[in-house]
């Protein structure tokens, strides 16, 4: 058993290696534009640069997210750029006090299609323009750096992402976490002011459920996960802004490198493993007991990816990651045990002896205890269920 459980370990153990030797894989080149040579028009770009670089191209398709302002015009202002102003949309000032005319605005969830690309290296705020085109026909120029300040791809998928990683999230999406933990914590603690006999019970019920295999393995699984996406952000963070403006959800595409198709898959993983643990605790436990565990559950998961993807580039999250992995299965390799059934209700239980749900006493039959799947009088000759 031991040796089996030290194989299982080191195969773990190899696989993480693996993650950081592919993580350490990567480096971080210095990108440079690669405009077309002087001696052709300074405006022009080289297609193939820009598209490698900025990761879209003409004909690419954004959604507004919020107001934007765009200048009408068939190419944008190039008078004596030393004064632009990046920090409002509206007031784009040249040498002097002049604003830029003839401006409009574009409303929220606008798809735009980029149309054009300039390059404008007198503007001091942003060399490079782009003209995109409304749903309405209207035709407009702003920077790039407003453009993706203000708009994002047209894809269900980047607007997740988009949303995801935005600061709002990132405050309230650890709120959440810390928020269902003290819920929990209340839920249990009054339970046991006011029911203290059961509450033993209870506990032991909740905790045994985090050793179940299914609530195991999502744990892995989201563990891992947060190590593949912190390793993506530090590595090589223009591979996930390519996944950004390109996504898929195929983690077997051919334009996916293979650390990101790990990644895909591994979100597949958690998807499956937590509908199986919802099925697992809604036939395991009551409603309340359910919800309770589920949010635990939850909170916790928050917790463990808060806490490897901000160590990850201090490479503190592998060591925490190569730690907390092995821990959790040996926890299941060591507690689990088989599931009985109870004679008398026909619900799934832990252990022999007094039911859980019904309090019947399910005992089994000499050294066939052990080795019984399904205990009590309605079930065969050698089992008994006394009330």
């Amino acid at each position: 058993m031991k040796s089996a459980i030290g194989r299982s370990l080191l195969k773990i153990a190899s696989v993480l290696i693996c993650f950081v030797l592919a993580g350490c894989y990567y480096s971080n080149p210095q990108e440079v534009d690669r405009w077309q040579d002087e001696v052709q028009d300074i405006s022009q770009i080289d297609s193939v640069s820009f598209r490698f670089l900025h990761h879209y191209w003409r004909g690419y398709n954004f959604k507004v997210k919020d107001s934007l302002t765009l200048f009408r015009g068939e190419f944008p202002p190039a008078v004596n750029y030393t004064s632009v102003s990046s920090e409002t949309d509206n007031l784009r000032k040249l040498s002097g006090e002049q604003v830029l005319p003839d401006s409009f605005v574009v409303s929220k969830n606008i798809v735009l299609a980029v149309a054009a690309i300039q390059n404008v290296p007198l503007d001091a705020a942003d060399s490079v323009w782009v003209c995109v085109v409304s749903e309405s026909a209207k035709v407009g120029w702003a920077h790039e750096s407003d453009l993706l300040q203000h708009a994002e791809p047209n894809d269900p998928i980047s607007g997740f992402i988009s949303d995801f990683s935005s600061r709002k999230m990132l405050i309230f999406f650890p709120v959440i976490g810390f928020s269902f933990v003290l819920l929990f914590g209340y839920l249990v603690f009054s339970y046991r002011k006011y029911e203290p006999e059961r509450y033993q019970v209870r506990k032991r019920r909740l905790l045994e459920h985090f050793n179940l295999p299914f609530v195991t393995l999502l744990n892995v699984t989201i563990a891992i996960a947060a190590g593949i996406y912190g390793m993506i952000q530090h590595f090589v963070p223009s591979t996930w802004i390519e996944y950004y403006f390109h996504p898929t959800l195929n983690p077997f595409a051919a334009e996916l490198p293979l650390l990101l198709s790990v990644f895909i898959g591994f979100v597949w993983l958690i998807i499956i493993l937590f509908l199986a643990v919802l099925d697992e605790v809604r036939h395991s436990l009551p409603r309340l007991h359910a919800l309770s565990f589920l949010f635990l559950l939850f909170g916790w998961n928050i917790v463990v990816y808060l806490c490897i993807t901000l160590t990850v580039r201090f490479y503190v999250g592998y060591l925490l990651l190569a730690v907390y992995v092995p821990v959790l299965l040996y926890r299941v390799v060591r507690l689990w045990r088989p599931v009985y059934v109870c004679g008398a209700c026909g619900k799934t239980i832990r252990h022999l002896g007094k039911c859980e749900h019904c309090g019947a006493l399910n005992v089994g039959v000499g050294d066939t205890a052990r080795n019984t799947e399904v205990v009590g009088d309605n079930r065969a000759d050698h089992r008994d269920v006394k009330a």
